[in-house]
């Protein structure tokens, strides 16, 4: 008896007897760390520009007491001044921090596709890779019978 086993497992009629799993790209570490460091450097420039959006305002308003350095009529020297206007940026990057980790936690819980999968019973499973082997022989276009 000779029989010659095909190199396309979907040339099988009835399948074949291993399930091939869908392929996943791999990424290498230096991938992996790459995105890290570019999240975690957007993380910080979006961070520095909300500070900075936030603090406008605040700057507005300190120039707006200021007569001659003269703040809320009491005198202020022009180094103490600038330190406040330190201190106040300061408090608002840590408003801003707040705020992005709030939003970035968010971000990160809801996933890649931005939704909550439930469990399947393995019947359900069993029929969505199914559904999924059909539609990859539907894709292959190459499908014949032996």
């Amino acid at each position: 008896m000779s029989a010659r086993y095909p190199f396309d497992p979907f040339a099988l009629p009835n399948g074949p007897d291993i399930e091939f799993p869908v392929a996943r790209q791999r990424r290498s570490f230096a991938q992996v760390l790459l995105r890290a460091l570019l999240a975690i450097g957007g993380f910080i420039a979006a961070s520095f520009v909300l500070s900075v959006v936030l603090f406008v305002p605040i700057l507005i308003g300190e120039i707006i007491a200021i007569d001659a350095v003269v703040v809320g009529g009491q005198q202020t020297e022009v180094p103490d001044f600038v330190s406040k206007l330190g201190a106040l940026f300061l408090g608002t990057l840590v408003v801003a921090v707040a705020l992005l980790s709030i939003v970035a936690s968010a971000a990160l819980a809801a996933g890649k596709e931005g939704r909550w999968e439930h469990p399947v019973s393995d019947e359900v499973r069993r029929e969505q890779e199914a559904a999924r082997y059909e539609q990859l022989k539907l894709e292959a276009g190459h499908v014949r019978a032996l």
